[in-house]
């Protein structure tokens, strides 16, 4: 067996990161949870969580089953601090889930949305969507649904938004698994946004496939987002968070992740992204309260080149021990993303009564082409030069003379000769790092 030594390093430049995989830098603002003590529910039955303008918003339904005279509220919460800060009451919300949703647009409008648990025209409940200005402000109705077609229970649990409410954009609902209908529990209804006028009639998007593969329909509690003008993120209870184009077909998603990687359960549904400089991260929750033994925590990846789920990394587990091992029998382990500017964003955890959490994730913006100083970042085992991910690596010798070369491997043959050689490595989103190694 050979025995390889390495030696004298020349790297670039170094960097604070999450791990050695990364360019990003991570750090904990405040937590408050069922593992640090200090954590209240969140009202009586808060699914949802959004930030805008320095707040945190959490829908309350304060009522079970179809206590439709309980009073809805908005519980809100300093961003900066994670203290609450007052309860606003809706009372001319009077559905019996009002307010199951609640999410923030581009302009910083609320938007509230009722669970339906079954939404024809006979037998059913519409599904409502309010828009607010802010949390003082009286909800305006403007989307009131049912369905006549339908010919089976049609439940809605989520809404989401992109764009402006009052400009341009578009409204989407998830058809939670209702039935054995024809395509009904893969449906997605969407309502476009033009000039502040929502369309009467929604279009109905049919998901062409789900990941993992054997999943056939968008599941129970299904969390949609939207991430641009052309795509969304559907993420059910029994499904990895995916990504979907406006026809409905698969962009990307975990089924083009690295082998090998760490996936999220799929009993946790939240999902949130923010590209800062050159680098785009997901975020998603990890667990709710079932299989690993931290529960109720979320995963950070970095995602491949142009944003994608090939070539992905897992930096790392958020909170590190969990949020709390309580219940969380809807699967709502939610991350919320505030942009601050290219090299710096907050992210805010919500897990239904288990707590919630801030994080700051920030790139540093003088060297955001290259990966940290660490003598570890390339190790050498059993005659393998091993890398921590997939990346194109050339051997040189000390002369400068190219003698192996491989494209998207982890690892790769020391060279057989006793001598120095210089290893050259870049990784699928473009950072690059040199090392010298001595094989004797």
């Amino acid at each position: 067996m050979k025995k390889l030594l390495l030696l004298v390093t020349c790297f670039i430049s170094v960097l604070s990161i999450v791990n050695a995989q990364s360019s990003a830098i991570l750090s904990s603002i405040w937590t408050k949870s069922l593992n640090t003590g200090n954590f209240t529910s969140i009202g009586t039955d808060s699914r949802c969580m959004a930030y805008a303008n320095g707040k945190l918003y959490f829908g309350d339904r304060n009522g079970t089953g179809t206590d439709s005279t309980s009073i809805k509220k908005i519980k809100v919460y300093d961003a900066i601090t994670g203290d609450s800060i007052k309860t606003v009451t809706l009372p001319t919300i009077n559905d019996a889930f009002g307010n199951n949703t609640v999410r923030t647009d581009a302009a910083g409008n609320l938007i509230l949305t009722n669970m339906t648990t079954d939404a024809r025209t006979a037998t059913g409940t519409p599904f409502h969507v309010w828009k607010m200005a802010n949390e003082d402000a009286t909800p305006t109705l403007i989307i009131n649904f049912t369905d006549p077609t339908a010919t089976k229970a049609m439940r809605i649990d989520f809404g989401s938004i992109y764009g402006d409410v009052n400009g341009d954009g578009y409204i989407l609902a998830s058809i939670s698994k209702s039935g054995t209908v024809t395509d009904q529990d893969k449906t997605i209804l969407k309502w476009t946004i033009n000039s502040g006028v929502v369309s009467s009639t929604p279009e109905k998007i049919i998901l062409q496939g789900y990941s993992p593969a054997t999943v056939t329909s968008n599941g129970s509690y299904a969390q949609i987002y939207p991430v641009n003008a052309t795509q969304f993120y559907v993420d059910g209870a029994t499904t990895y968070p995916t990504l979907y184009n406006t026809n409905g077909t698969i962009a990307d998603g975990f089924s083009n992740a690295p082998i090998g990687i760490t996936k999220p359960k799929t009993n946790g549904n939240g999902v949130a992204t923010v590209k800062l400089g050159t680098t785009d991260f997901l975020i998603c929750g990890a667990n709710a309260d079932t299989d690993l033994t931290t529960k109720n925590c979320f995963y950070l990846y970095k995602m491949g080149d142009g944003g994608t789920f090939t070539g992905m990394i897992l930096l790392d587990t958020l909170p590190v021990a969990g949020l709390g091992t309580g219940a969380n029998i809807y699967s709502v382990v939610l991350p919320v993303v505030e942009k601050i500017n290219e090299t710096k964003a907050n992210i805010y955890l919500y897990a239904y009564k288990n707590g919630i959490a801030k994080y700051e994730l920030s790139i540093n913006a003088t060297a955001i082409n290259e990966i940290k100083n660490d003598d570890n970042y390339i190790t050498i085992k059993n005659g393998e030069i091993i890398l921590p991910e997939m990346s194109n690596v050339d051997i040189y010798s000390v002369s400068g003379q190219k003698l192996i070369s491989s494209q998207n491997v982890y690892s790769i043959n020391a060279p057989a000769r006793r001598g120095i050689y210089v290893v050259k490595i870049k990784n699928q989103t473009g950072l690059s790092k040199t090392k010298k190694i001595f094989v004797r």
